[in-house]
């Protein structure tokens, strides 16, 4: 009886089974069928989740899969195309479609012997399918076994042999085998057979296009249109070739009849790509309009959009690519675009991590390395936007914005003769460039050559009259000069064109302040503050022209308002600390700040500790130091001087290095953050790792005595006395009266000591 039991209850989960079995195919068929209904209806979003549900219930549904692989290449999302392809095909071996779906992705992704074994099992289902045996013969190529490529093509011929794809491939094959003859006999024999094929004359236009035979190839295009008038790719091919050979007008009409004959968007993007090329951005945007109105539109032509309106309606720009970002977040032209936007805005930190990671993810895309220079040279990281053009030109040598940046950045650091051979090297690659001439101009300006930048400059502005910035190049030059009516000349011509130019404003203020007109520059400098009082730029020469026409207090001001909306503006407490020195008000100033300090803790306290320490009072200074650092653990300043501090005690090295490379890392090319460093290290008994750094600040700041003769000491610290003496020696040349002069004169005689002991500055 007990068996009996056993038997019954087996035979109850076996039903169970079953009948479960059932139920999810039934299941899955529904899902799959609510799919396909979305799918016909064009709701792409609402199959892709039908369709993944069903393969929650049998996760071998090969049509699923191949569903999922069309909606993905309508979503133009290859990646994902590809994989739902290559499974639908595993799964369904007897789907010739499904074999060549996954053939096209494998050789498009240049898998071409996967790509021959899915091409083969389509044949092996049916012998006498063209478009399989072409893929088997492309395959083939793509192997580069041409013979066999070509006897695969041959048999594909003999099904069909009016089919222009195959003329067109085995003329080609027949080319990279170097047998132009048989080439384009090939060609020739395709149009012969289909005359009235507007595929084989274009194959023929294309082939007499790629041997430099533009005429042929026009002709056999105007063929191609008159033969077929209603074949869209003949009248986009037609339409493009008039377009990149300078015949916009021509060209126009064919885009035009492709356009509205073409069920597909792509000839209105084709369109609208001509538009932009012609410079008829409204054009452009009102054929987008149409394709995006008709819901046909992707992510690419989102971009094309974006692109147009990031020239003439930013905020649209920037909300398409926040609606692209949302759908296809990997999409890397849009990531770009955003990035670019934020740096746009000056949002530098937003738009320096969008091109991080895009680099990251993309490493070879010169235009991400080419922002990244431009933030990094907004950011004042001069030595990183140099390494960042660099590899612009590496990834593209003939990348001209990129080398003309780097000229820029090597007379930013003086280096006039690098910068001279950049901006020929830019001149090389495309003669009679005005920006590489000006640059030329200030090398020229520079090393002392005011001759030939006045003449090079005057015959940039009489070919580019138009150009604002060579008349500021202009102005600039003639400033230098002390040639006012020059300047004026030229600061007219450039607020013709730009009357909202800032550098309009900057030269007339620089012409005021050469002139000594301190009072028109005063007033000038009150009306840019007056209609923007946060003008950072503004305020620190305010504050200079202030000091030079004797308004000290209006000086003060005006630093303390910078300070107070940059604190970390390392000029802007050097110009108020030399102002209070020099008019022996550092006391009251320090309990000025002091006081500052307690609504506004890091500029307030930091300063407060900058003036107790030019006083002497380096307990107190480096009290306040701490306060700033617990306020703000990156306040670039106070971790500079609080490390000098440390070390100069000798005591809390580690700490001071932290504290000194928080400094340098906020502020890299800064020659005192830089030379702080180099203490702190040579404090540390680590000499050779100090002169490179001793070095650098030497390097940006040519004229400080007390740098040099913190590099020969480093030297004498490592045992390179010749070094030491040539580096004590450039210190008493620059300054024989400076500070520190006896110990420059001690090492020069022999008698330095070389320890690792600089006094501080």
């Amino acid at each position: 009886m007990k068996a009996l039991h056993i038997l019954c209850l087996v035979g109850c989960v076996g039903a169970l089974a079953a009948s479960c079995s059932r139920d999810s195919q039934v299941l899955r068929d529904a899902h799959f069928q609510k799919g396909e209904t979305y799918f016909k209806e064009g709701k792409l979003a609402e199959a892709s989740v039908e369709f993944r549900t069903a393969l929650q219930y049998d996760a071998r549904m090969g049509t699923a899969y191949f569903r999922l692989g069309e909606i993905a290449e309508k979503q133009e999302d290859a990646t994902g195309a590809f994989r739902e392809f290559i499974r639908a095909a595993e799964l369904l071996p007897s789907d010739i479609e499904a074999q060549l779906q996954a053939a096209n992705y494998l050789m498009a992704s240049r898998q071409f012997e996967d790509a021959r074994t899915k091409a083969l099992k389509a044949v092996e289902l049916d012998p006498k399918n063209v478009e399989a045996l072409i893929l088997v013969g492309n395959a083939s190529a793509g192997l580069k076994n041409f013979d066999r490529a070509i006897e695969e093509l041959q048999a594909a011929q003999k099904l069909d042999v009016t089919d222009p794809r195959i003329f067109n491939n085995l003329g080609w094959f027949e080319a990279l085998r170097g047998r132009s003859d048989r080439a384009e006999a090939t060609f020739r024999r395709a149009v012969e057979v289909a005359p009235k094929s507007a595929a084989a004359h274009m194959a023929l236009a294309n082939y007499l296009s790629a041997t430099n035979r533009r005429d042929e190839a026009e002709k056999s295009l105007r063929t191609a249109v008159a033969v077929e008038p209603t074949h869209v790719p003949a009248l986009r091919a037609v339409g493009w070739f008039l377009t990149v050979t300078n015949r916009a007008k021509e060209a126009e009409p064919f885009l035009v009849d492709a356009a509205r004959l073409d069920p597909k968007p792509d000839s209105k993007i084709l369109l609208a790509d001509f538009y932009v090329w012609s410079g008829r951005d409204a054009d452009a945007v009102r054929v987008l309009e149409q394709v995006t109105s008709a819901g046909s539109t992707g992510a690419v032509d989102d971009m094309r959009l974006a692109s147009i309106f990031y020239r003439t309606d930013r905020p649209r720009a920037a909300s398409l690519v926040k609606a692209v970002l949302k759908s296809h977040p990997e999409n890397a032209d849009a990531q770009m675009l955003s990035a670019q936007l934020a740096f746009d805005d000056h949002k530098l930190t937003e738009a320096k991590s969008a091109i991080d990671a895009l680099i990251a993810k993309y490493p070879r895309m010169a235009q991400a390395h080419f922002l990244n220079g431009r933030v990094l040279l907004e950011l004042g990281r001069f030595s990183e936007a140099a390494r960042a053009f660099n590899e612009v030109v590496v990834l593209n040598p003939r990348a001209v914005p990129a080398r003309l940046y780097l000229a820029r950045l090597q007379l930013l650091d003086n280096k006039t003769a690098d910068a001279r051979q950049v901006a020929n090297e830019v001149l090389r690659l495309a003669p009679g460039n005005p920006a590489a001439r000006l640059a030329i101009v200030r090398a020229d300006q520079e090393s002392g050559e005011l001759a030939a930048a006045n003449r090079q400059v005057a015959d940039v502005a009489k070919s580019f009259p138009g150009w604002s910035r060579v008349h500021y190049e202009a102005a600039r030059l003639a400033i230098f000069q002390s040639d006012w009516p020059a300047a004026l000349k030229s600061l007219d011509r450039l607020e013709a064109l730009d009357g909202s130019s800032r550098e309009v404003f900057e030269g007339r203020l620089a012409v005021d302040v050469g002139r000594k007109d301190f009072t028109g520059a005063s007033q000038r400098l009150d009306a840019r503050l007056a209609k923007d009082p946060n003008d950072q730029k503004a305020l620190m020469v305010a504050g200079q022209v202030y000091v030079a026409a004797g308004e000290l207090a209006k000086a003060e001001a005006a630093w303390k308002k910078l300070l107070s909306i940059n604190p970390s503006n390392n000029d802007a407490y050097d110009a108020l600390g030399r102002m209070y020195a020099n008019s022996g008000r550092l006391e009251a100033a320090e309990q000025q700040f002091a006081t500052l300090a307690e609504k506004a803790p890091e500029y307030g306290m930091v300063l407060a500790g900058v003036l107790a320490h030019a006083q002497g009072k380096v307990a107190v200074a480096k009290q306040r130091y701490e306060k700033a650092l617990a306020a703000n653990a990156q306040s670039a300043v106070a971790a500079n001087n609080l490390a000098w501090i440390y070390a100069e005690e000798g005591g809390n090295l580690d700490v001071a290095l932290n504290l000194a490379q928080t400094a340098k890392r906020a502020a890299p090319d800064d020659p005192n953050f830089m030379d702080t460093l180099g203490f702190v290290l040579l404090k540390k008994g680590l000499a050779a790792a100090a002169i490179p750094e001793f070095r650098a600040a030497a390097n940006k700041s040519p004229k400080n005595a007390t740098i040099q003769l913190h590099l020969a000491q480093a030297y004498a610290a490592a045992g390179q006395a010749d070094d030491a003496k040539g580096a004590a020696q450039r210190a008493l040349a620059i300054d024989p009266a400076f500070p520190e002069a006896s110990e420059a004169r001690a090492i020069v005689e022999g008698r330095g000591k070389p320890a690792n002991s600089p006094k501080g500055r």
